[in-house]
């Protein structure tokens, strides 16, 4: 019986032996799985999941403590809270230290990757809700994301911005160009590009930091009021892979394919031949659990709902 088909295959045109092959092996990359495709970075608008922001007062209008307990955990919500620095500059007005805070009952992230905020990110995302009158009373509506992982509503009033978020107490305007200022109530200000990103932040003394973002919303850099300047890179997929201060020191990051923060290494010294990994650990649900630095381990509890 086999002696039979294989003769029959040989008496069989070549071009059709051909057509079948080239569909057999169509069908095999048909059915074969798609490789998973890498997250990439989308923009830097992440919301607020948990129900209670830790900023808000007891009913009274007073202002309350800070709910967040060691090791980083929300007394109101248990959300893991996690500051995580990784280096420092020197500015006119002392040490600024830079860092990621990792927040689990945020949605989305940043550059820096899934639940990471940085330490000097402010942003502004204006919401029109009247179209044909967006300068009318409640015309529209701008969020204020702070580094911390809280969000302000300001709500144009016809001549104003108002909030009604408490223990808040910057003012919201925008300028002649029509960029938005936040001024706080020692005169610093931080004034917005075009898109709601950093831009100038003026200190109580008039010193500039002045920062660059591009059109993908990713922070390409900034320079200190003392000079100094840093800048941020980024990888194919649009996450952080390196921020560079002073141009002398360099400090590395991984993002998974999944936009999780999976490690900072920081520059060598003649202490650290090859620096320090700050290397945050997940579990299935992608939520903190340790953070490993070199050989020692920070361990946390993950939250129930975070």
């Amino acid at each position: 019986m086999v002696r039979k088909f294989v003769a029959g295959m040989a008496r069989m045109p070549i071009l059709l032996v051909v057509s079948l092959a080239v569909l057999a092996v169509g069908l095999v990359l048909a059915f074969r799985p798609a490789p998973a495709q890498a997250a990439t970075y989308a923009s830097p608008w992440w919301t607020v999941t948990a129900g209670t922001q830790e900023k808000v007062c007891a009913g009274c209008g007073c202002e309350m403590p800070s709910p967040i307990v060691e090791p980083g955990v929300s007394i109101l919500t248990g959300e893991l809270i996690l500051d995580i620095p990784f280096a420092s500059s020197q500015t006119m007005l002392g040490t600024q230290t830079l860092g990621v805070r990792a927040r689990g009952m945020i949605s989305g992230g940043t550059e820096f990757g899934m639940n990471m905020i940085p330490s000097w990110m402010t942003t502004v995302q204006e919401t029109i809700h009247n179209v044909g009158n967006p300068l009318a009373n409640g015309g529209h509506s701008a969020l204020v994301r702070l580094p911390t992982g809280v969000t302000v509503n300001f709500i144009w009033g016809g001549s104003a911005y108002g909030t009604s978020d408490c223990c808040f107490h910057d003012t919201l305007s925008k300028n002649g160009s029509g960029r938005y200022v936040l001024t706080a109530l020692d005169g610093s200000t931080k004034l917005f590009d075009a898109n709601g990103m950093p831009d100038v932040y003026t200190d109580a003394n008039g010193n500039t930091t002045d920062y660059t973002y591009n059109s993908s919303l990713q922070c390409t850099g900034w320079t200190n009021d003392r000079g100094v300047s840093t800048t941020v890179n980024h990888d194919a997929n649009g996450w952080v892979s390196s921020v560079v201060v002073d141009g002398l020191f360099t400090y590395a990051f991984n993002v998974n394919s999944s936009g999780y923060l999976t490690s900072i290494t920081t520059p060598t010294t003649p202490d650290q031949g090859s620096g320090i990994v700050i290397a945050p650990q997940y579990d299935g649900s992608n939520r903190i659990t340790s953070i490993r630095m070199n050989r020692q381990v920070r361990r946390l509890r993950a939250e129930a709902g975070g």
